[in-house]
């Protein structure tokens, strides 16, 4: 991610703020980014449900700030531009 590929994200009004936790955000990188929940769960040491259950927590965050998170592309997606996992190359 470059710096003016960060400040754009930052500043861009429409992307609010869904308050993910840094629990979450672990979880979010590591599930999004192709992770299985069982493989994040053992990743993380924590059972399968405790996984499910901060998937369904961001996914009720972003979508109270209008931010569409129902599938794991969507998640994938929202990651990204709140900075969590790095945007693709461009090839």
């Amino acid at each position: 991610m470059t710096s003016e590929w960060a400040t754009a994200l930052q500043n861009d009004p429409l992307l609010a703020d869904a308050g993910i936790t840094a629990h979450e955000q672990l979880v979010l990188m590591r599930f999004a980014d192709v992770a299985s929940a069982q493989a994040v769960a053992r990743e993380l040491e924590v059972a399968m449900s405790t996984i499910e259950d901060y998937v369904r927590r961001i996914r009720a965050k972003y979508a109270r700030v209008g931010r569409h998170a129902a599938t794991k592309v969507d998640l994938y997606k929202r990651a990204i531009e709140d900075g969590f996992l790095p945007a693709p190359a461009d090839f």
